[in-house]
């Protein structure tokens, strides 16, 4: 039988829920919009708000800065006043608020962006679906490098998108790796400016691709995409060395007990936690085997253990 040296340390993982994200319509955007399903996600996300006015405005331009963000949020990075703008052309909002330039400098630190020219970001400059499309994919090789496959030379995906040595081989794995769907490519300049609705699209479809872990975070929220979340809390420990795994069961309101075989002893040793502290209790020697514990009536339990 092999024992567990050291004193044995007493862990509770605690589950939480996944957040809902709240529900957002826009009267501009209707349930037959072709974009309705990704800006409602984004709005709900915190990713992309609508107007003061209330609507959304799915046709309308967005700014490089604006993306900056945009691509920032979806990506869940941390954004603080650390983080340095490196374009000199980016206003530098100060103390008081992250955008524009923490957001870029968090882009450009992340490899997102390198900027329009020396030192520049050109952040008022309308973005291009070609510019998007590229910051889109860089961030999925940021965030989970070997995610997006490369796709076969037969693969004629995106075949009006072939005009440019830095993007069109983006936009050819991102085609072929379903970000540009619910985008009628065939019809669409790639040098033309993204509206919002386009570009909540395929962040959409970046978010669904990308792992479960995925969290996004603003100023004012953060929502998990899905999956519990777990937080480990140490509930103290229990001296000497075990001959076997512990067993906890919850016998009361707010309270836990731990069970398990002390190899020292062979003895069936009972850790209860009631209020943040353990303190061990012996309950019987002679045992030999993993053990299960069970709790069908308050303040009482049964365990179930092989002897020796």
């Amino acid at each position: 039988m092999a024992l567990t040296a050291g004193a044995l340390v007493i862990f509770v993982m605690v589950f939480a829920s996944p957040a809902l994200a709240p529900t957002l319509s826009f009267p501009d955007v209707p349930a037959s919009h072709p974009y309705h399903d990704a800006i409602s996600d984004l709005a709900g996300r915190g990713i992309i708000n609508g107007y003061t006015s209330g609507a959304f405005g799915p046709a309308d331009p967005v700014t490089r800065q604006q993306f900056a963000k945009m691509i920032v949020l979806s990506a869940g990075y941390p954004v603080t006043e650390a983080d340095v703008c490196p374009f000199g052309d980016v206003e530098d909002s100060g103390p008081g608020s992250l955008y524009p330039d923490n957001y870029v400098a968090v882009a450009a630190a992340h490899g997102i962006t390198v900027g329009t020219g020396p030192g520049t970001f050109s952040p008022s400059n309308q973005i291009s679906r070609y510019q998007v499309v590229t910051m889109v994919v860089r961030t999925a090789d940021a965030l989970d490098p070997g995610l997006l496959a490369t796709p076969p030379a037969s693969f004629n995906g995106a075949a009006n998108w072939g005009d440019s040595p830095t993007h069109s081989p983006n936009a050819r794995r991102a085609d072929y790796n379903h970000l540009l769907d619910g985008l009628t490519l065939a019809s669409l300049d790639p040098w033309g400016n993204m509206p919002r609705g386009e570009v909540a699209q395929v962040l959409h479809n970046l978010l669904g691709k990308l792992p479960p872990s995925t969290t996004t975070t603003s100023s004012s929220t953060t929502t998990t995409t899905e999956g519990p979340s777990a937080d480990f809390q140490n509930l103290g420990t229990i001296p000497g060395a075990y001959a076997s795994a512990p067993a906890a069961v919850v016998t009361g309101t707010d309270r836990i007990d731990v069970f398990t075989v002390r190899g020292s002893d062979h003895g069936l040793w009972s850790a209860q936690n009631s209020g943040g502290s353990y303190g061990g209790t012996w309950l019987g020697g002679d045992l030999a085997s993993d053990l299960v514990a069970v709790s069908v009536v308050p303040d009482e339990w049964d365990v179930v253990v092989r002897g020796l």
